[in-house]
This record gives structure tokens, sequence and C-alpha cells, in this order.
């Protein structure tokens, strides 16, 4: 059988959904994603790895496969920019027939990683205290998609020093920089098949400074994993917080368009109302 061999640049979680598949498949198209975009060169696919996807997620990795050269026939080359930048444009309900085309095995052969920040103690202090959510890129989980003895973050190192700054000091840091440090540390648990005790602290934190408006990102890091909620729910709360919270989360559940967080809503009540019995 005659192939074509393609490229796709990709970040973390792609990548983490291709291995998912066996390395047979890319993943379905998001709502906001009607086209499916693999491109000819090796090249054009390390540019957008390396200058796009390390951007946006802390990494970015470009993959190699082949597709049958009768089946990607139907599609028209489309040329974005210069002549390098060549790609063919897949409609995202048509990406189920493109992966059954696809011969072989998908494979990484090329990835690319964001410099961390050197990590000073003037500079991790300068970074907490500062902190914009325009630089969560450095504190990100950087995922390099892999398991046990080969799970690495990249940004794990520069992360703990800051959330070491933010313990020693929690009010002298902005409340986002503590969301965005748990966000982080929840969904590196979920992939370390473990979790960091400081955890507890900072989803006390979140709470405790940030109340109902950081209601959503606690849910979400509780829903990381076995691990993440263990450790989101072993927080002390003053039962002031702690009834606000609850008032929250029974308003929403008489949302009637509340839909499938019904049941995390739920859960929440009965943890906020377990901390207020004496």
């Amino acid at each position: 059988m005659d192939t074509v061999t393609l490229y796709r640049p990709v970040g973390p979680k792609e990548l983490e959904l291709i291995e998912a598949s066996g390395w047979r498949a890319f993943p379905p198209r998001l709502p906001e994603q009607p086209i499916f975009y693999p491109v000819l060169s090796e090249e054009y696919a390390t540019l957008i790895a390396r200058d796009w996807n390390v951007k946006a997620s802390g990494a970015g990795f470009v993959t190699r496969f082949r597709v049958s050269a009768s089946f990607v026939a139907r599609y028209r080359v489309e040329t974005v920019g210069s002549s390098v930048h060549k790609e063919l444009w897949v409609p995202a309900e048509e990406l189920a027939e493109f992966n059954r085309h696809i011969v072989g095995a998908i494979e990484v052969i090329a990835e690319f990683r964001r410099q961390p920040v050197s990590g000073s103690a003037n500079e991790v202090a300068q970074f907490a205290t500062s902190y914009d959510p325009k630089n969560f890129n450095a504190i990100a989980f950087a995922w390099n998609g892999k398991h046990a003895e080969q799970f690495a973050d990249a940004n794990a190192d520069f992360r703990r020093k800051v959330i070491d700054v933010v313990l020693a000091q929690p009010d002298a840091v902005p409340i986002e920089l503590i969301r965005d440090l748990y966000t982080a540390e929840t969904e590196y648990s979920r992939e370390a098949w473990a979790v960091l005790p400081a955890v507890s602290q900072l989803a006390e934190l979140l709470l405790i400074r940030g109340s109902n408006a950081f209601l959503d990102q606690y849910a979400n890091g509780m829903g990381q994993g076995f691990d993440a909620a263990l450790a989101s729910r072993n927080i002390s709360l003053p039962k002031s917080v702690a009834a606000s919270l609850l008032a929250e989360c029974e308003a929403r559940l008489e949302d009637p368009k509340i839909g499938p967080a019904r049941g995390r809503y739920q859960v929440l009540v009965d943890f906020f109302r377990a901390k207020l019995e004496p």
C-alpha cells in the first residue's frame, strides 16, 4: 500500500489521548475545533510545537504518521504562509475515518519544553508576590505524557519553590497564584499517582481567602483523582466560611439548568455541612 507521511504538533493532553489509543488514533476535536490540521513537513510541525504548544501548555511534541495515499488524496493541500506552511484541512466529522486509514503507529519524533525560570530565592519571591495569571505557564503542570519512572513535569521544581513562598507568607501573594498552584498540583497528582502534602494547605487558603469565588476551581481540583480528593478534603475552615460555601452550593443545586454538575455540588454540600457539625 502506498502511503503519505504526515506530521502533527501536539501538546501534553493530546499526546496523552494518542497514547491511550495505543498510538493508533488522534482524539476527537472539541466543539470549537471544526478542523483537524495535519501538516506536510517536519519543519513546520517543529515550528508549531516549539513556538506555540510550549507557550500554551509548557511542552510541545512532533508526531509522525503514515496515511493511505489513496485516502488522503481527497484533501487539498493548503498553504497558510510560506511554502513550508502546508497542511491538510480534515473536517472534524471525518477524523474517525481519517484515523482508520492511518498505517502503523503514530510516533513522537521530537519534544520541546519551556526553559524554567532559574529559581533564585529573589526571583521566586518576586514571581510570587507580583504574580500575574498571564505567567501561569511558568508553574503549570508540564507533563511529558509518561508515567512511573519516566514521569516528568518540567515545571515541578520551580513550582514547589513558589509554593514554599506562598505557605510562608500567604497574605503577601495574590489569590490567583494560590488558585493556579492548586490547579497545577492537583493535575500533577492525577498523573504522578501521588500528591504533594501542600495541596491541602493550598485548598484551605483558596477557600478561606477566595470563598465562593473559587468554588469551581476547588471542585475541579477535587475531581482530579483519589489522591487530590483526599488532600483537598483534609482542610480546616472557619465555620463562617463553611456556612457561606454551603449556602452557595445549595443555591446552585436549586438551578434547574445545573445538569451533570449536580452530583459534584451535592458532594460539596455534604462536605461543607459536615464542617459545620460540632
